[in-house]
């Protein structure tokens, strides 16, 4: 757990009141906590270890510790990671349905701004790279479409908001716009990025939005 990009920090407090405060108003980041009253430990957490994620969350709630969560952050069905709620869609479809949709809904098509948001978006919603064959067959099966296509006029790629890309990283010799339609951007299974092509109606999707 120590690893988990969900622990923030891991701090002595008097009691479980004190550790709950510090979640509400010490940190926006911060989802819930666990607390030990006999070690007076207190975890702070950026995502809820109950919420109902595409894989187990990485989170396992610890024996002899108390969880407390903010129930209150999120619609139903959403994860809150870090001050932002996360709607995942394991129905595949093609970018611009999954645009479509998220801008529906009042969120965005995820745009992911930390390594840390990374790495949680991959442990909570992308297929491990062994052991689901069945599922995917192929090395760009049970990926996710990403916020960002091909600028037509620069031919570069940015996000949707017009943010520079720096997470995730580009695969090795991504972005290649093979066969000429590849405008699109997909999180593959490695954690790479590649450019793919947008009217495939096979990848996951994941909507974002402010808490």
């Amino acid at each position: 757990m120590e690893t988990t990009p969900c622990l923030i920090k891991t701090v002595n407090v008097l009691n479980r009141l004190e550790c709950t405060y510090r979640c509400i108003n010490q940190l926006p980041e911060c989802a819930a906590i666990y607390y030990n009253g006999v070690s007076e430990l207190c975890k702070l957490l950026r995502c809820r270890p109950t919420d109902k994620l595409g894989n187990e969350n990485l989170v396992e709630i610890p024996s002899g510790w108390e969880i407390w969560e903010n129930t209150e952050a999120c619609k139903n069905d959403w994860a809150l990671f870090a001050g932002h709620c996360y709607y995942f869609s394991a129905i595949g479809t093609k970018w611009s349905h999954a645009q479509a949709y998220c801008s529906s809904i009042g969120a965005s098509l995820i745009e992911i701004y930390s390594q840390t948001e990374e790495d949680w978006v991959k442990n909570s919603f992308l297929l491990p790279e062994t052991g689901v064959e069945t599922q995917c067959s192929k090395s760009w099966h049970c990926s996710l479409w990403l916020g960002s296509s091909r600028n037509s006029t620069t031919s570069n790629f940015s996000y949707n908001s017009g943010k520079p890309i720096l997470y995730p990283k580009w695969d090795l010799f991504e972005p290649d716009n093979r066969n000429g339609n590849e405008n699109c951007v997909a999180l593959f299974r490695l954690q790479k990025m590649h450019d793919f092509d947008c009217d495939y109606n096979n990848f996951q999707y994941i909507c974002k939005m402010e808490n």
